[in-house]
């Protein structure tokens, strides 16, 4: 699989070349990679969403109440991605 930081090129490398098992004799991602690569690509799309509600000029025209209920939900959607990147017992 190819090495990148984005996540999204990371999860298709790995479906598209995916390793050689020898003990399977064929080729597929490890269980736990698979879900890493998952949980990297989730967190990625929560961080975008995030970043989407503060450039957003319509939101922008809100009042201050709720501009501040937009703030938080951004702010929810950052603290969840770094929740998901955070290694699992499961």
């Amino acid at each position: 699989m190819a090495t990148t930081t984005d996540p999204r090129i990371a999860v298709l490398s790995a479906m598209a070349y995916p390793p050689y098992n020898e003990t399977s004799e064929s080729r597929c991602t490890p269980w736990a990679e698979a879900v890493k690569l998952l949980a990297d690509y989730r967190a990625a799309v929560l961080r975008e969403a995030a970043d989407r509600l503060d450039e957003s000029e319509t939101l922008r025209d809100l009042t201050d109440d709720h501009m501040h209920d937009v703030n938080a939900a951004a702010n929810e959607l950052r603290r969840m991605a770094s929740e998901e990147t955070r290694p699992s017992d499961g």
